[in-house]
């Protein structure tokens, strides 16, 4: 793998991180949020499928990091 390659991987793996983490910290907050209001169906729902997202952002920045590792 040529090193502009291995670069442009880092960086959308960064920014896709980056998203992860937003996402996840969203999901946090909804779920903060559903604790304390009565009627919070519509939070914990959200909070489950921003978590959701989050962590298959997060797996998919894990496949795309160890994609080529096996190579070697």
């Amino acid at each position: 793998m040529n090193g502009a390659n291995l670069h442009a991987r880092y960086s959308i793996s960064t920014l896709s991180a980056s998203m992860a983490s937003l996402l996840l910290h969203l999901a946090k907050q909804l779920t903060l949020d559903a604790a304390m209001e009565p009627q919070a169906d519509r939070y914990a729902w959200a909070a489950h499928y921003l978590g959701e997202m989050g962590k298959a952002v997060m797996d998919d920045v894990h496949t795309a990091m160890t994609a080529g590792a096996d190579r070697h």
